[in-house]
């Protein structure tokens, strides 16, 4: 991993929306998207986001920690740790904390702190309609924070290669 602009990948997995984001030296970059209807379209992304943004350093959230994750969300989760233990970046399954009384809140609170995204936070939809897409960007934001602030250390993983 370079030490002078470590380039970090953060991804992340809701229902039927893939995201990540894109930090160099600890500057949000770029962010990204994908509605995914199966894990094979699910890893294509991630694919695609690899060879795009040629992180040092791959994070994504351990499936075998659900937080609200079922189904078809821990399976990708799954193959995205196996793509990042295959793929040539240090590769950081983390455990995802609870920061706030509910995702909105934490989204709000985390384009605070990177106000490139502050357009992107999305409105607390009424209770009998579904999570907006754009939380997943901060799902994956929330991930790569954990990591630059030391917070996911002790519950984290370091996954190595076969």
């Amino acid at each position: 991993m370079s030490t002078n602009t470590p380039r970090v990948l953060a991804i992340a997995a809701r229902t039927m929306h893939v995201g990540c984001v894109h930090l160099v030296d600890g500057k949000l970059v770029d962010w990204g998207l994908a509605y995914v209807r199966t894990t094979e379209e699910a890893t294509a992304k991630l694919y695609e986001w690899l060879d795009i943004y040629k992180p040092d350093c791959l994070v994504s959230e351990d499936p075998e920690t659900e937080f609200k994750k079922s189904g078809k969300q821990i399976d990708i989760l799954k193959a995205f740790v196996k793509i990042g233990r295959e793929a040539q970046v240090l590769n950081l399954v983390l455990t995802r904390k609870k920061t706030h009384k509910n995702l909105y809140l934490q989204a709000v609170s985390l384009a605070e702190q990177f106000p490139e995204i502050a357009s992107r936070v999305p409105k607390k939809p009424p209770i009998w309609l579904p999570g907006h897409r754009n939380l997943v960007f901060f799902d994956a934001l929330a991930l790569a924070k954990q990591l630059l602030e030391g917070d996911g250390s002790q519950t984290g993983k370091l996954i190595p290669e076969n």
